[in-house]
């Protein structure tokens, strides 16, 4: 796995011709209109933490928060100064796992992913509600491929109108999109 500045910045330079997790922001490509992909990323705690919501980065002033080195975090997150510690690690299970054992107050990571690595390893770990941030993600393709962007897109709508990524989402997160969505994203 590569860091994300580096991945944009090969796509970029003509070295791909598509970028997985893309969005609007990738330069020089096509996508979605509406990305597939609903990449929500909020604060975890520990079970026993007394953070019950999620109110602002201040609620962790002086606190030692984890987050993952390389992935694209909010720059509001990014700059904010007033953390003890802000701890990077090279992966999400890393981090979910120094939360359990209490070297973190909080981590900072994404919604899906992190839910499935407690369920799997058993930890005493918890999102805390509202997100943070939720953005959109597709598959964004070189300006040169046209053609390719059109099917994918088009294919993507049909998924959309028959229900399908409904049965996709069920299937492997145990919740419908359009649930998801409600759940956490829509206010």
């Amino acid at each position: 796995m590569k860091p994300w500045a580096r991945c944009k910045l090969e796509f970029s330079s003509g070295k791909f011709n598509a970028l997985v997790d893309g969005d609007l922001d990738i330069p020089n490509s096509l996508n979605a209109k509406h990305g597939p992909i609903s990449w929500v990323i909020l604060f975890w705690v520990h079970e026993k933490s007394s953070y019950q919501k999620y109110l602002g980065y201040s609620q962790f002033d002086n606190k030692n928060i984890g987050y993952v080195r390389g992935y694209a975090y909010p720059k509001e997150f990014l700059d904010y100064r007033r953390y003890y510690h802000k701890v990077d690690v090279t992966n999400d299970l890393k981090g979910l796992e120094m939360l359990d054992k209490g070297r973190f107050d909080a981590f900072l990571g994404d919604l899906v992913n992190n839910d499935q690595l407690v369920k799997e390893k058993n930890l005493n770990v918890r999102a805390l509600a509202p997100v943070v941030e939720h953005s959109y993600l597709t598959l964004s393709f070189s300006e040169s491929l046209p053609d390719q962007h059109h099917k994918f897109e088009t294919a993507l709508n049909q998924m959309y109108q028959d229900g399908s990524i409904d049965f996709f989402y069920k299937k492997y997160l145990g919740i419908t999109y359009k649930k998801f969505i409600k759940k956490y994203v829509e206010k």
